[in-house]
């Protein structure tokens, strides 16, 4: 049997996604022609796992581009880089959690940004670099993969040594989680690219797959590809793990991941906490496979970590049959986060992330400062520190005079400035950082509950808008969720790229400051309300509701999705707000 592979593309025939929901049963491959289907299908789980969406999100663009002119569809440099930023920024919303897809959209977004900016650049020179380094993004995961799983081997069997555990003929039995092979990546995989390499090398003697409820990759996806590849495994359940360890039949655990925060903090699919509490009680190696592209260095824990909801329905139904008595109350994360001080390596393709012993963590910054791959805020202190941290993987790598942030009290103006002026992508929409002494920052009194602060200077301007824990107009003796900021993030994303003229866009969501960045909608415009209050007349406010209401709604409703779809989109939109132009 070849290879397995989930993800085709060439430029002919643009990209196309391998339907994992219905394997084992059926191999169907799905054409995925525009941002708008890669988004839809990345929702849907018909690609899943961290670098697989990542290499999707980056092909989507290309396929995008390349699909509509090649360039020629663009009046200017400008209008490229407008495009790019959009549709990334839109991909992002599909899947938050799986930090590649933002790394992809932060890399390309900066590809454009460069390409626009050289001497003599032109609609089509943009767009051929921006689809050359989209499309580098599949190769570049492959090759990530084999080095994983090379340096991944070599580390658990030492691990393993040192625990005196190793079996007859110096072989392992190896315990992993959810999909973390082929059909989670480009191609070999991350986890499962180093129990590949372990039976390679003649080193494995078993592998065993959890089913991973509720979504059951592990018995649909992760089996599948064990049986193609002749490997020697066993399925068990979930709650068998912590079983099969205590007979003595597991000798270290490997698993994948979504996300890795700067003290080691891994966020993967749910239940990998629970193996990393059960294999810490067996003193058993508990090993995170993930690609550099993986970690987020911007987040300073896993508290951090904005974790995603997924439908009831896949907890109450199988098979479309519901199999749950009505009216049980569901809670269905699509994730945990295992602590970094129960994870004994970090394998990349760069290496292994060195541990903090200091904090029993991992120094994720130090290893990919060192790498060239991050730098610190010019506040964030040292490079283990707790800095700020942008969820979308957008907070500041240079320079800038950026105030340390409290968490709990509003930025204020100085704290704006100094906010955008570090980072580069803001500060170009309202004017040269050296100069944000300059900058008005009007702090706006309208909003009941966030801090609202319009920031202008000679490019233009900025509205920023910070969520604390309380309610603005009453302080903190009224504790409110910050988790409205990302609920409100994702939604005008989304309502904006389905309502551009009537939605403001996003330019930058901070989740660890819990902070939007978006377009400022300069005067003669106002807020609505007080031109209502003044008797104002607004013979177009109707037809502008409507036509947002239309776009919106039906786009999100029951006619243009499959019920997996329409529940899939309901965190996304609740919250937002509307631009009417009058």
């Amino acid at each position: 049997m070849g290879s397995l592979i989930a993800i085709r593309y060439d430029r002919a025939s643009g990209l196309s996604l391998l339907d994992q929901r219905k394997l084992p049963f059926e191999t169907a491959w799905l054409p995925t022609p525009t941002p708008q289907d890669a988004w839809q299908q990345i929702k849907d789980m018909v690609v899943r796992g961290a670098p697989a969406i990542g290499v999707t999100g980056a092909l989507s663009l290309a396929s995008h581009l390349t699909r509509n002119g090649g360039g020629k569809q663009y009046s200017s440099v400008a209008a490229v880089v407008e495009d790019v930023e959009k549709t990334m920024d839109y991909l992002v919303t599909s899947r938050p959690t799986a930090v590649n897809l933002a790394d992809s959209a932060t890399k390309l977004k900066a590809v454009a940004r460069q390409a626009a900016a050289a001497e003599g650049a032109t609609p089509e020179s943009v767009t051929a670099e921006v689809v050359a380094a989209a499309e580098a993004t599949l190769e570049e995961d492959i090759a990530a993969n084999k080095a994983i799983g090379a340096a991944g081997a070599k580390a658990l069997l030492d691990a393993v040594a040192a625990r005196g555990r190793t079996r007859s003929g110096g072989k392992v039995r190896v315990l992993t989680h959810c999909n973390t092979g082929s059909l989670a990546t480009a191609a070999y995989g991350t986890a499962l690219g180093i129990i590949r390499a372990l039976h390679d090398a003649g080193a494995l003697e078993h592998a065993y797959c959890t089913e991973t409820r509720p979504y059951n990759q592990g018995a649909r996806l992760t089996a599948f590809e064990l049986v193609h590849d002749g490997l020697p495994a066993t399925l068990i359940c979930d709650s068998a793990a912590a079983a099969l360890m205590g007979a003595g039949d597991v000798d270290a655990v490997v698993v994948g991941a979504d996300r890795v925060v700067a003290n080691g903090d891994t966020a993967n699919k749910i239940g990998t906490y629970a193996l990393g509490i059960a294999a810490a009680h067996h003193s058993l190696p508990f090993f995170v496979a993930a690609p550099t592209t993986t970690l987020d260095a911007s987040l300073p824990s896993g508290a951090a970590i904005v974790i995603e909801q997924r439908p009831p329905e896949e907890i109450t139904h199988f098979r479309g049959q519901r199999v749950a008595a009505e009216g049980i109350g569901i809670w269905n994360p699509c994730f945990d986060v295992v602590p970094g001080s129960l994870v004994e390596g970090i394998v990349t393709e760069r290496g292994v992330v060195p541990r903090d012993h200091d904090s029993g963590g991992h120094a994720v910054r130090a290893f990919m400062g060192a790498l060239g791959l991050w730098s610190p805020p010019a506040a964030s202190g040292n490079g283990n520190g707790n800095g700020d941290a942008a969820a979308d993987g957008s907070a500041a790598a240079e320079g800038g005079d950026e105030p340390k942030a409290v968490l709990g009290r509003p930025l204020g103006e100085e704290g704006v400035r100094g906010y955008v002026a570090a980072r580069p992508a803001l500060a170009e929409k309202v004017g040269p950082p050296e100069g944000a002494a300059d900058w008005q920052v009007e702090v706006r009194a309208d909003g009941n509950i966030n801090f609202v602060y319009l920031v202008t200077g000679p490019a233009g301007g900025l509205c920023v808008k910070e969520s604390l824990p309380y309610v603005r107009c009453v302080g903190e003796s009224w504790p409110l969720s910050r988790d409205r900021c990302r609920i409100e993030a994702e939604a005008l994303r989304l309502q904006h790229a389905l309502a551009s003229a009537h939605v403001p866009r996003v330019f930058h969501f901070d989740g660890g400051r819990s902070l939007i960045a978006m377009e400022y909608v300069a005067p003669p415009a106002i807020i609505l309300r007080h031109g209502i209050v003044a008797g104002l007349i607004y013979p177009r406010l109707a037809g502008h509701v409507a036509a947002f209401l239309a776009a919106t709604l039906f786009n999100t409703s029951l006619l243009a999705l499959d019920s997996r779809a329409f529940s899939g989109c309901g965190s996304a939109l609740q919250g937002g707000a509307v631009v009417v132009n009058v």
